[in-house]
């Protein structure tokens, strides 16, 4: 991974809950800082996302997703043959994925993203 892809990478920070909160939260959110405009206007660079590993990813849900050697959040809409990668702007179209592309760029669902945080 060269240097430009590192840079592009978020920022992984556990955070672990405790007593209700922890009921409330699943007991671990995942929080990261995003590099760069990730599904403008929704989600810009400096948004922070609190993730649910693991949490069911519904139709409507916005997920992190790790495709190859790229981490993005994206909606999910799912078919006996493959998935569709919804992006957030409406300029760029969904992305369908076949079962057997899937696994073979590494494919996988980090989480679903509950909040997003964002400075001003």
């Amino acid at each position: 991974m060269n240097s430009e892809m590192m840079a592009e990478m978020p920022k992984i920070q556990t955070i672990e809950f405790s007593g209700d909160a922890a009921q409330e939260r699943h007991t671990n959110t995942i929080s990261i800082e995003v590099a760069k405009d990730a599904t403008p206007p929704e989600i810009k660079s400096g948004d922070i996302l609190k993730v649910l590993p693991g949490a069911p990813v519904t139709e409507h849900d916005l997920a992190l997703v790790i495709l190859g050697d790229n981490v993005a959040c994206r909606r999910i809409k799912r078919y006996a043959s493959g998935i569709y990668l919804i992006p957030g702007i409406k300029e760029k179209l969904p992305e369908f994925y076949s079962m057997e592309e899937l696994e073979g760029k590494g494919f996988k669902i980090l989480g679903k993203v509950t909040e997003r945080i964002r400075r001003y």
